[in-house]
């Protein structure tokens, strides 16, 4: 039965990431730019402890402004 329920949490987890990164092309940036998908997890986990965002594109391009990266796409930056 624990087995069970570690699968249905990560089944769970993988419904509603997985089409977001299909989706949203600034979480698809994010990924690639950290890297390990639970430093990417980290991030908006201590962000949000923190800050109140308005909605989620505002979180990912808070996220977006603050990386180092060179490399972001025109589409992207267009949105500042």
């Amino acid at each position: 039965c624990k087995y069970l329920l570690i699968g249905g949490v990560n089944v769970h987890g993988l419904m509603h990431y997985y089409p977001l990164e299909l989706i949203d092309d600034l979480v698809k940036f994010l990924r690639q730019s950290l890297g390990k998908r639970t430093t990417f997890f980290a991030d908006i986990r201590a962000l949000c402890r923190y800050n109140a965002f308005g909605n989620w594109q505002m979180l990912w391009l808070f996220m977006i402004e603050a990386l180092d990266d060179d490399d972001i796409p025109p589409k992207i930056l267009a949105l500042f």
